[in-house]
C-alpha cells in the first residue's frame, strides 16, 4: 500500500555533468527536483531499496506449495478446483448432449428443443402441438431416458 510520502523510482535523480564528470544528486518531492548532498541521497535511496526488498520478501513468504499437506495427506491441490479443466469438462459434456440431441428423430428433437432450449412449458407445447400435457410429459421423459442411456454408455 502506498502512502502519500512513500518513495517511487522517479523520486531519485543522479545526473552527471558532462564537463566536470561529477554527479549532482536530486530528490523529486511533489514533482520538483531538489538538489541534495550525496549522503542524503544515499540514505533516501537505500531506504527506498530496502522497502522494495522487504516487499519482495513479504510476497515470497505468502507463496504456498500446492502439493504441501494440509492435514492427513490432503494437499491444497486436492482442495483447489481447476476452473479451466472444469470448464473444458463441462464443454465436452454439453457437446456430447448436443450431438445426441441431433441424432434424435425430428419430432423428438423439436420437443426437447422447445422444452429445454426455448424453455417452453409442457402446457404451452401441448397447446401448440394440439396434444395433452401428459402426452408431452411422457414423451419428454422417454427422450430424456434415451439420452441418459446413450450418454452413460
Amino acid at each position: 500500500m502506498r502512502v502519500k510520502n512513500d518513495y517511487s523510482k522517479n523520486y531519485f535523480w543522479k545526473i552527471r555533468n558532462s564537463k566536470t564528470q561529477q554527479y549532482k544528486f536530486y530528490l523529486r518531492p511533489h514533482g520538483k527536483l531538489v538538489e541534495v548532498d550525496e549522503d542524503v541521497f544515499k540514505v533516501c535511496y537505500n531506504s527506498y531499496k530496502k522497502i522494495i526488498r522487504d516487499n519482495v520478501k513479504d510476497n515470497q513468504a505468502r507463496l504456498i506449495s500446492l502439493d504441501a499437506n494440509i492435514r492427513n495427506d490432503v494437499t491444497y491441490l486436492d482442495v483447489v478446483s481447476d476452473d479451466k479443466s472444469m470448464n473444458i469438462e463441462n464443454q465436452y459434456k454439453v457437446s456430447m448432449v448436443l450431438n445426441e440431441i441431433d441424432k434424435l428423430s425430428p419430432d423428438d428433437k423439436e420437443l426437447i428443443t422447445n422444452l429445454l432450449v426455448q424453455e417452453k412449458t409442457e402446457r404451452e407445447l401441448a397447446k401448440q402441438l394440439h396434444v395433452s400435457q401428459s402426452t408431452i410429459h411422457k414423451r419428454k421423459n422417454n427422450i430424456l431416458k434415451k439420452l441418459r442411456k446413450k450418454l452413460n454408455d
